[in-house]
Formats: C-alpha cells, sequence, structure tokens
C-alpha cells in the first residue's frame, strides 16, 4: 500500500501538470481516487470501454484493476485460511478442515463459470470484476492448502510427472503470452496461464531440483523478481504521460520508457 500510494500522489501531480483537464482525463480522476481504497477496478468495470480500447492507453491508472483485484482478494481469502486453520487444528473434527477446501473450491468453480459466461456477453465485467477474476488467485490458495503438511506420492509415474511438470507450466504461459488476443480473454487464455502458473509454483512441496525452477532461481531472476511489484506500479504511468506529451510512437521513445 505504501509504495502505491506514492506512485498514485506522484502520478496525480505529474497528470495534473502534463493532461489536459477534459472529458477523457475525468475518468482517469475517479479511477485514482478509487484506487486510493483499491477499488479502481470498480470504476473501470462500470465504464464501456474494455481493457483493450484506445481510451484505456491514455488513463494512467488503468492498471490499478489488478491491484484492486488482488486486495479485495486478500480480504476474502484470509479469512477462508482461517477457518481452514482453525478447522485442522480441532481435533474432534478432523476432516472439517477438508470440508472448507472443497468450499474454496466451489467458490473458485462459481467464479470460473462466472468468467466463461461473461468473457463474451460482459467482456468488461470479465475483466474487471473482482468475482470472475476470483478463482485465478483462489487456485493458488487452493494448490498450498491442499500440498501442505501432505507427503508426495512416491509411485515412479508421479515422480516423472512432478519433473516435467515445471517444464509444460513455462510452455503454458509462453503460450498464453504469445498467443492470447483481447477477443479472447479472459477466456480461454488466462485458463492457460493459471494452469500454467500452477504446474511451474508446483505447491507446498515442489521439488526444486529441476531445470526450470533452478533457472528461476538464479540472480538475474530474483533481481527482476525482487523489483517486479515496483516495475509494475511505475511503467504504466510513465507509459501514459509520454503518450499525452512527446509521444510514444517511434523505437527510440520506447526504449527511453
Amino acid at each position: 500500500m505504501p509504495a502505491l500510494v506514492l506512485m498514485l500522489c506522484v502520478s496525480a501531480l505529474l497528470a495534473t501538470f502534463f493532461i489536459p483537464h477534459a472529458w477523457l482525463s475525468e475518468f482517469s480522476e475517479r479511477t485514482a481516487l478509487f484506487a486510493f481504497a483499491g477499488l479502481g477496478n470498480w470504476v473501470m468495470q462500470q465504464n464501456d470501454d474494455a481493457y483493450f480500447a484506445p481510451r484505456a492507453e491514455f488513463n494512467p491508472y488503468t492498471h490499478t484493476w489488478s491491484l484492486g483485484v488482488e486486495e479485495q482478494f486478500y480480504l476474502v481469502a484470509p479469512l477462508m485460511i482461517y477457518l481452514w486453520l482453525l478447522a485442522r487444528r480441532a481435533t474432534h473434527a478432523s476432516r472439517l478442515h477438508e470440508w472448507f477446501l472443497a468450499l474454496f473450491f466451489l467458490l473458485c468453480a462459481a467464479s470460473f463459470v462466472g468468467c466463461l459466461y461473461a468473457t463474451d456477453k460482459h467482456p468488461t465485467a470479465a475483466f474487471y470484476f473482482f468475482g470472475f477474476r476470483f478463482w485465478e488467485l483462489g487456485l493458488g490458495a487452493l494448490l498450498h492448502l491442499a500440498t501442505v503438511g501432505r507427503t508426495p506420492f512416491a509411485s515412479p509415474v508421479i515422480r516423472v510427472l512432478r519433473r516435467v511438470s515445471p517444464s509444460l507450466g513455462a510452455l503454458l504461459i509462453g503460450l498464453a503470452c504469445v498467443l492470447a488476443t483481447a477477443k479472447h480473454f479472459p477466456w480461454p487464455w488466462v485458463l492457460s496461464a493459471v494452469l500454467g502458473s500452477l504446474l511451474l509454483i508446483g505447491g507446498a512441496r515442489a521439488d526444486i531440483d529441476v531445470p526450470v525452477r533452478r533457472l528461476l532461481a538464479t540472480r538475474p531472476f530474483l533481481w527482476v523478481g525482487k523489483r517486479s511489484y515496483s516495475l509494475y506500479l511505475w511503467h504504466w504511468p510513465v507509459y501514459v504521460l509520454l503518450r499525452w506529451t512527446v509521444g510514444l510512437h517511434t523505437l527510440p521513445l520506447q526504449i527511453a520508457a
């Protein structure tokens, strides 16, 4: 939150100097105001423009939609995990925690079905609405809860799958990056990215001695990973402010950005 607030304050100040106050900028200002409370996605999902619309490229705060989804998830998921922990520690209800896992899974399934429906019928809501994005983060939480404290299966087939799955996960993420289109997003291409992430992470007892995970644990990747949140916060306002001023239409300007 402190880093987000700093970015919003600096971006708002620069936007005041360099972005003319007009109909186009009023929506941006409203997005910024709600983004301070982690609700930027609420504003954008009520707008007719989808994420890939041209006007979104001139809003310095468009990228706060995903931060809003995450912050809203962090209000819901900890409660579910807390109840799961209580049930897991209760000696008189040793299997109650599995019911909480099942409930968590049902919430993810409902969110997934909603995403399928909304991608075609309500594409703006499908992209921005927390309810249609819950399943993506929820499956990551479920992966941890389902694997923590459990001894992995030791059969030869399972061992081979566990070693192959990270490479398959990286491939699925790569396919989502290369082949995803605005018309078919979030569904189906977000599924490729989510499944790829799950396979790459592998759960609480993942085997880290596999090539892909070893590569991602090297110093250059760790350096980028530790700064990825800051890079995400600042990259978009830089691009948008350049679009409003000198432009972002040439290769030198893009490299400078």
